[in-house]
């Protein structure tokens, strides 16, 4: 999202949102973002255990903030493939200029480890330490850029933070979090559960700007990070993003907030896309699909929405296959 832009989106206050802006001698950009509803929907829609939803809500929410800082129609999608039982996490952010829309899903959503302190979620175990998070950006050109760094610790934000840092040249701070209410909140594991507040703080040091000349501001910063405890908790307890952008610049200057924007689960996927996924069987593997079931699924990774096409659709779907194939023997160009 370019900066410049005025504060002009219009967003419920029950709604997931995200702002943005610079502080007024341009040394830091913030980012902050309210990602309740969004990290509950992809617990919900992919019936995850307690702890993998922490990890996915924690991604989603390093997703729709990285997004933030792409300009519209651009995209950010970010792999965090540590060596973990949940065997992988993808989230998705793209920037649609009215709003940010996130998607995501994990490899293995029902893995859970036992508690690693009161209260507290082992989502560097579930996630693992030992691997990579990749970063590919679609910047609407002629191929996409994907960046790289090892994981630090598999809590998502330090290992997002570190990226930042190595790949881009851009020190930065993150502060991601999940809060998981519900039945097992003080036990060890099961699917019990929901999520009650959820959000993440980025700041980065803006090129141009070195960090060695700005070492007490940033100290201040962290020092204010410290202070404002758990993001999730303050989401839970109706802390606006706003209220925490100020709260992490008390002491180092104002922070003028450009843009403010809402932030949703939305997957890209259609019934006619899903369709399209079968044409890798080729004709006469649908047509013999066909013909041994009544009907066929096809699920969606990053929403878990299921497609179900009868035989007939199959079948029609086999001779439009044949009629593309053959109008491309025709026309090879």
């Amino acid at each position: 999202m370019s900066e410049g832009k005025p504060c002009d989106y219009t967003v419920k206050e029950t709604q997931d949102y995200l702002v943005s802006g610079l502080t007024e001698d341009g040394r830091f950009r913030v980012l902050a973002a309210r990602t309740t509803l969004v990290a509950e929907e992809g617990r919900r829609r992919h019936r995850t255990s307690r702890t993998v939803a922490a990890a996915l809500g924690r991604s989603l929410t390093c997703a729709a903030m990285v997004a933030a800082t792409l300009d519209d129609n651009q995209s950010a999608t970010l792999r965090f493939l540590g060596d973990g039982p949940s065997g992988g996490i993808v989230a998705e952010g793209r920037n649609l200029g009215d709003h940010i829309g996130v998607r995501g899903y994990v490899a293995n959503p029902d893995v859970e480890l036992p508690l690693k302190a009161p209260g507290k979620l082992d989502v560097g175990g579930v996630v693992g330490s030992d691997g990579f998070l990749y970063v590919t950006k679609d910047l609407g050109l002629r191929e996409m850029y994907t960046g790289s760094a090892r994981l630090q610790s598999g809590e998502i934000g330090i290992d997002l933070a570190y990226y930042y840092t190595v790949s881009e040249q851009l020190p930065t701070a993150v502060s991601v979090g999940v809060r998981i209410e519900g039945a097992n909140a003080a036990g060890a594991s099961g699917r019990s559960g929901w999520v009650s507040g959820a959000g993440g703080l980025m700041i980065q040091v803006m090129p141009g700007h070195d960090p060695d000349t700005a070492t007490q501001a940033i100290d201040l910063i962290q020092s204010n990070l410290d202070g404002i405890g758990p993001v999730s908790m303050r989401m839970k307890e109706g802390v606006l993003p706003e209220d925490l952008v100020e709260a992490v610049f008390r002491g180092v200057g104002k922070a003028d907030l450009l843009n403010r924007v809402p932030i949703k689960f939305e997957c890209r996927c259609s019934r006619e896309r899903a369709l399209r996924t079968l044409s890798t069987l080729g004709e006469e593997d649908l047509r013999r699909l066909a013909g041994e079931q009544e009907s066929t699924e096809v699920r969606c990774h990053f929403c878990n929405e299921v497609y179900r096409f009868s035989a007939q659709e199959i079948r029609e779907y086999a001779s439009t296959l044949r009629e593309e194939n053959e109008e491309s023997e025709r026309d090879p160009s």
